[in-house]
């Protein structure tokens, strides 16, 4: 809602008050409410993304990854969803990449000046443009997203991101974004005992 439109509904609704015979601080009062309400941006969607993630071996040396991207619309407006990146990169066993940088750091601190991150070698990029099917999602309410990833079972340790373009603010190029680490050799492993124990036996 723009900000003078908002500012005109709020004193609408308290018309009746004014008209009443209120006192000019009351009428100032209700402009700083009304301008209070705007300051909130209550007008700009807020999110809230997670991830959850399970593995399984699918036979031939490979793993079938599901990641669920969960995206909670925590503001007070609709969400459109514009666009998602995913990101799957390798942490264990290192890369020789990320085995060099920390040989050359002689015992430092291998991160370089200016960055935050080590480089992970990404094994997947997903790019998503949801423009064309419209998902929406209205507030206090959270939706999944499914993203299937098929990974050589010498994989051990991934790390996920995940960005969701803010549409409103598209020019800005901002959005919500996720990172986890997942164990897939352990987490795996656990889920397919627990699998096994839950089983009818014959």
């Amino acid at each position: 809602m723009p900000v003078l439109e908002t500012v005109l509904y709020l004193l609408e609704e308290f018309a009746s008050a004014i008209d009443a015979g209120k006192n000019i601080v009351t009428a100032a009062a209700i402009i700083a409410a009304a301008l209070w309400f705007v300051r909130r941006r209550i007008r700009f969607p807020r999110a809230r993304v997670q991830h959850c993630v399970n593995a399984r071996p699918i036979g031939n040396g490979r793993l079938f990854i599901r990641i669920q991207v969960k995206i909670d619309n925590v503001g007070d407006v609709l969400m459109r969803l514009k666009e998602a990146c995913l990101y799957v990169q390798q942490v264990r066993p290192l890369d020789s990449s990320i085995t060099e940088i920390i040989e050359r750091s002689n015992g430092q601190d291998p991160i370089s000046a200016g960055s935050c991150e080590l480089p992970w070698p990404a094994l997947i990029v997903r790019d998503y443009d949801w423009r064309k099917k419209r998902y929406e999602i209205e507030p206090g309410e959270l939706e999944n997203y499914n993203f299937d990833v098929i990974l050589t079972d010498d994989i051990e340790t991934i790390q996920i991101y995940t960005h969701i373009a803010n549409r409103v603010k598209w020019f800005k190029k901002i959005g919500w974004n996720e990172t986890s680490l997942y164990d897939i050799n352990t987490e795996a492993a656990s889920a397919t005992a627990a699998e096994a124990t839950d089983s009818p036996r014959s």
